[in-house]
């Protein structure tokens, strides 16, 4: 029996837009799902799609390659974080799920009869999930076929990697401003998980927006770091616009401390 080997590359980041146009039998693409504005801890969907040129699939061998401090299997969904697609009947899917803590992960299918045939099958589902710690920038995912076979066990035509480029807008953030009680000011926190810790952390603060306040750039794209200043005085925090205000507010008043390590967010000085 043949074996096919190739490669899809896909990457991961807060907002995904994808072109699609199959033709040739052997093409095989992924198609991600509710993945606007990923932040941490976000569930998404990776679909595979093919054009199976009007034959039956008779086995799939596929390997995946992930980062796992981006992203994460969700294992309780479907059968061990994957599910059949909406095409496929009469199907098994025997799948490894040992190597996914090393950020691998390796699946097969097996469809003996009645797999819908077409010029767009859906293959396939896995279901992810963004890590508690992502932010922003970008994740590479690797999909190998290793083995693609119609019915009869005869290996199809190798297609091209029709439209497997996913791109991305400017990589953002949602910036929350909460309330503090005590002190009649207010603070602006990076994402669900630092406005979430805050909340628990301090009983004086509350969240009452309902919503962002605003949505910022993590990445240095030419624009300013914007730092995050905490006065151990008065609990009220400072925002600084690059290094050198950054610099001169701590030199200037002792009360003022920087913990974070990294700018809060970028933001653009000019219009």
């Amino acid at each position: 029996m043949k074996s096919i080997y190739f490669a899809l590359i896909l990457l991961i980041v807060l907002v995904f837009s994808v072109s699609e146009s199959h033709a040739s039998e052997g093409d095989i693409w992924l198609t991600p799902v509710n993945v606007q504005d990923i932040t941490a801890s976000k569930s998404f969907d990776i679909e595979i799609h093919m054009d199976t040129g009007g034959k039956n699939i008779g086995a799939f061998n596929m390997f995946l390659d992930f980062n796992s401090n981006d992203v994460i299997i969700e294992t309780s969904k479907g059968t061990n974080g994957l599910s059949a697609g909406t095409d496929t009947i009469n199907y098994t899917i025997l799948a490894n799920a040992g190597d996914i803590a090393n950020g691998h992960y390796r699946f097969a299918g097996i469809s003996a009869m009645n797999y819908a045939s077409g010029n767009d099958v859906h293959l396939l589902t896995i279901h992810f999930k963004s890590s508690s710690t992502f932010t922003s920038g970008i994740s590479n995912l690797s999909l190998r076929f290793n083995e693609l076979t119609d019915e009869l066990g005869m290996a199809l035509t190798l297609g091209t990697l029709t439209d497997a480029t996913v791109n991305s807008d400017r990589a953002q953030t949602p910036l929350y401003r909460l309330f503090n009680k005590r002190t009649g000011a207010h603070l602006y926190t990076r994402g669900e998980v630092d406005r979430d810790k805050v909340l628990s952390k301090w009983s004086d603060f509350e969240f009452t927006d309902g919503g962002p306040a605003f949505y910022a750039s993590l990445t240095d794209d030419g624009t300013t770091p914007i730092f995050r200043l905490y006065n151990t005085r008065t609990g009220v925090h400072l925002y600084t616009r690059g290094e050198a205000d950054r610099d001169k507010m701590l030199s200037k008043w002792s009360d003022c401390e920087f913990t974070d390590g990294v700018p809060a967010f970028y933001a653009a000085v000019t219009e």
